[in-house]
């Protein structure tokens, strides 16, 4: 009977517990659906869950992100650069009520105007939140950024249709290009978010024509490239590709000339089964008549098992310096153009 009875109390204690943690457990209605507090038709909606609040906020902006067709083309450092040098970070700020985030995403979106409703915390500690967009309030805050924004294009491209100097026109009309593609993604979100919205604006610019002329004004300029000590031609090879990603003509006899030299220099650092050099890279642009406009150096040592994979590692470090530090200062320069 003793066991009997200590059994019983047993399976009560558990049954209780079980119990306990399945109401603490209690789902809140929204979690299977949150459209029932958030309707389709007002706003956008989605749950993120987390270790921690600000991580299931963070999971809810995500999954809202994915409401949006990623773009396939993304901004390249340069571009993104030179709209930061050309708009600058409080130009181009949007003000709302304190509760509005801009939310920048790994899927290359940015959201704004997210905001935040109920949360709940389950038995196991983990936090559901639900994020949402104001369809009618957030579509007004777009509707505003892209009116600044086409405004700002209209300026850049009159400034560099009147331009005298093909590189000052050049320099207005690639500020025009990186606004205008900054404004065709928040198009694309304004056509999720408010269809009629996006129905209505009138931009006073097409995107496509602003790419066609920035392209007919580089080929008007033309580039000569010319790299001495560049016995493998790799350095040649990625100024040739840069310059012509934005547009330019390489030819001979252009309005500038890029003149770089490649220099290689061995190193003993007294290690036997290994060979270092230091490689010098030197760029320097400049307009035909002979007026310097960019004056870029840079030096760094590589090692490795022989003389020949160490230039090899040279290279591989130039190319990423010509992509990065070259091609931001050749962009600040234009950006200074088109002030």
């Amino acid at each position: 009977m003793r066991k009997a009875l200590l059994l019983l109390l047993v399976i009560l204690t558990v049954s209780c517990a079980v119990h306990a943690r399945r109401g603490n457990d209690s789902r809140p209605g929204w979690l299977n659906d949150p459209k029932s507090l958030y309707p389709d038709n007002i706003y956008l909606s989605a749950i993120g869950e987390g270790d921690t609040r600000r991580q299931a906020e963070a999971d809810a902006a995500a999954s809202l992100a994915r409401i949006f067709e990623t773009r396939v083309e993304t901004q390249s450092t340069f571009e993104e650069h030179y709209y930061e040098l050309v708009v600058g970070d409080q130009a181009d700020a949007v003000t709302t009520t304190n509760q509005q985030q801009d939310i920048t995403l790994s899927s290359q979106q940015t959201l704004l105007n997210v905001q935040y409703g109920e949360s709940h915390t389950d038995n196991l500690g983990r936090t559901h939140i639900i994020g949402y967009i104001d369809r009618m309030r957030t579509g007004q805050v777009y509707e505003e950024k892209i009116d600044r924004g086409a405004g700002k294009v209209r300026n850049f491209l009159r400034k560099g249709r009147q331009s005298e100097d093909l590189l000052a026109a050049y320099a207005y009309i690639s500020a025009a290009l990186v606004i205008s593609d900054h404004n065709e993604t928040l198009m694309e979100q304004l056509a999720i978010i408010s269809p009629t919205m996006h129905e209505f604006i009138e931009l006073g610019y097409r995107h496509e024509e602003i790419l066609a002329e920035r392209r007919e004004t580089g080929q008007q300029i033309g580039i000569d490239v010319r790299v001495t000590g560049d016995s493998e031609g790799k350095v040649e090879a990625v100024l040739r590709e840069l310059l012509s990603q934005r547009g330019f003509a390489l030819r001979q006899n252009g309005l500038l000339r890029v003149n770089a030299e490649v220099r290689f220099e061995d190193v003993d650092l007294n290690q036997p089964d290994k060979a270092f050099v230091r490689w010098h890279l030197t760029v320097n642009v400049e307009r035909a008549a002979g007026e310097s406009l960019v004056s870029y150096y840079e030096k760094q040592r590589e090692g490795s098992i022989n003389r020949s994979q160490a230039v090899a590692f040279s290279y591989r470090e130039m190319e990423k310096k010509l992509r990065n530090n070259f091609m931001k200062q050749f962009m600040g320069y234009l950006a200074g153009l088109a002030e």
